[in-house]
């Protein structure tokens, strides 16, 4: 046994391996596309992706913004929530 990961690539010789500029692109469009067919298939989960941010911002946002040990110098806690929630 090897002490080197498993990779997708490691049957391949060397000279046929792709590079990285063009295997990691080729990975995000592979992933990209599972979770396109996803969305074909269930119409639902798109609606429900987009909610739970909403649920986020809202709820624990407000609720969040309201507890005291939490409290900044802007003291704007759904300014400081809502750029990591939509990230």
């Amino acid at each position: 046994m090897s002490a080197r990961p498993a990779t997708v690539h490691a049957n391949m010789p060397e000279r046929a391996r792709p590079s990285p500029w063009i295997a990691y692109p080729t990975a995000v469009l592979a992933v990209a596309d599972g979770e396109i067919r996803k969305l074909v298939h269930d119409p639902s989960e798109l609606f429900s992706r987009a909610l739970q941010p909403a649920i986020w911002l809202i709820l624990f946002g407000e609720v969040m913004a309201r507890v005291r040990g939490l409290a900044s110098d802007t003291g704007d806690y759904l300014a400081f929530l809502a750029p990591g929630v939509l990230a």
